[in-house]
């Protein structure tokens, strides 16, 4: 069997396309679902730089003078979430977490073709559920009481200037390849965790 995924930025829009014998199984989205934007809201997809979204995060505490904001993810992205809200926790002192883990069903048509003709189609419906996770970081004290609560870490951890080190070594130099990129980028973050231990 021959699994092709063909996925964007956003998840609800993943298409798996199965190919077995003559069986062909093409697997998308029946609903694209709207996405809602909130001042404090951070999306995070597998696509975006943890770096661009650190510096976004930070922002929205010094600059915008938000109180909290709310970190989502679901899917692949979940990791890069927990990555860019533990890099935050280190740049802003005091922060407060609340972690919340649940699970969206989000309707998928699956169109089965079975030989040569192309009248050969079934249609079905089928739910899929999809991890998602919302991280609360809060200058405030949150829900001591909630599963998911974290108090603010050891202020000797916190160096507000964390990045500085990456910066200064042509932290902004493109890279021309897809796997230079990859490989580049995951010595910016191996950087960062150093820097922060």
């Amino acid at each position: 069997m021959v699994v092709h995924k063909v996925q964007n930025s956003n998840f609800e829009d993943t298409i798996e396309t199965r190919e077995q014998g003559k069986t062909i199984e093409n697997l998308k989205p029946l609903v694209k679902q709207p996405i809602e934007r909130c001042p404090d809201e951070i999306r995070v997809q597998q696509t975006r730089s943890i770096r661009d979204l650190v510096e976004i995060a930070s922002e929205k505490f010094r600059k915008d003078g938000l109180k909290s904001i709310r970190v989502r993810a679901s899917g692949r992205a979940i990791p890069n979430a927990i990555a860019v809200c533990e890099i935050v926790k280190r740049r802003i002192p005091n922060l407060h977490q609340q972690t919340d883990i649940s699970l969206q069903s989000i309707p998928h048509e699956l169109i089965q073709k079975t030989g040569d003709s192309l009248d050969d189609v079934t249609t079905k419906i089928i739910n899929r559920s999809v991890a998602c996770i919302e991280i609360t970081l809060s200058t405030f004290a949150l829900d001591k009481e909630n599963p998911g609560y974290q108090q603010p870490i050891d202020q000797s951890f916190v160096k507000e200037a964390v990045l500085d080190a990456v910066q200064s070594n042509n932290l902004n130099k493109k890279v021309s390849s897809r796997y230079a990129r990859r490989r580049y980028s995951k010595n910016i973050v191996d950087r960062i965790e150093q820097s922060i231990v």
